[in-house]
């Protein structure tokens, strides 16, 4: 099974303990399969330095070199008519499709 995680998802994980965190471990154990886009790790990169920036002592960086070796990459589809009531999802809705 392919996932595409919100970056909501993402930064709770690397950011926080708790359920969030729990879906990357239960991609590290292969339980799924993480699916990402280009545009998708750029975004997950540039929130990751603005939150580093307010919260210094935590590193994303490994974070992000994992899943950024680790994930499957993909073209993000063409939406068309499939839009998201939320303009900022439509980078995960173009992956998931």
């Amino acid at each position: 099974m392919n996932v595409v995680l919100d970056t909501n998802v993402v930064m709770s994980a690397i950011f926080w303990p708790g359920e969030s965190r729990e879906c990357l471990v239960r991609w590290a154990r292969r339980r799924y399969h993480l699916a990402v886009t280009v545009p998708i790790l750029a975004e997950y990169a540039g929130i990751a330095r603005r939150l580093a920036q307010r919260f210094p002592a935590v590193k994303p960086e490994p974070w992000l070199k994992w899943i950024e070796a680790k994930a499957k990459v993909y073209e993000p589809a063409p939406l068309g008519k499939q839009r998201s009531s939320d303009p900022d999802d439509e980078l995960f809705l173009a992956c998931a499709l």
